[in-house]
C-alpha cells in the first residue's frame, strides 16, 4: 500500500500499490462521470481507491458535499489528494528502468 500524509492538511490515507483492471476501470469511470474541472474529477475518481482515510478537515470523504461546504482548507485537501493519486496512478503504468 502506498501511504500519503499531510500534517498541514491533517489528512492521511492509503491506496493500493497495484490496481486490478476493475479498479482501473472504476477509477476512470468515476472521473468521466464526475464532470466539472480536473480537481472535481480527480476527487471523485480518487475516492474509489482510497483506503484508511483519516482527515480532520473532511472526516467522511464519501458524505462530504463539495457543493455545500465552504472551507478553503477542504478545497486544498481535495486538490492535494487528487494530485497525489493521479500521480500515483500514472506511475503504476511506468515500466521500471532495466526491466
Amino acid at each position: 500500500m502506498a501511504e500519503f500524509e499531510s500534517l498541514e492538511f491533517r489528512t492521511s490515507f492509503t491506496v493500493p500499490d497495484t490496481l486490478t483492471v476493475r479498479q482501473q476501470l472504476t477509477f476512470r469511470g468515476a472521473a468521466a462521470l464526475a464532470g466539472g474541472d480536473m480537481f472535481v474529477r480527480f476527487w471523485a475518481a480518487s475516492k474509489t481507491i482510497i483506503e484508511n482515510w483519516e482527515s480532520e478537515i473532511i472526516p467522511d470523504m464519501n458524505n462530504f458535499d463539495i457543493d455545500e461546504a465552504s472551507d478553503p482548507l477542504a478545497a486544498d485537501v481535495i486538490q492535494w489528494t487528487g494530485t497525489l493519486i493521479s500521480g500515483h496512478i500514472a506511475k503504476l503504468g511506468t515500466v521500471p528502468k532495466n526491466a
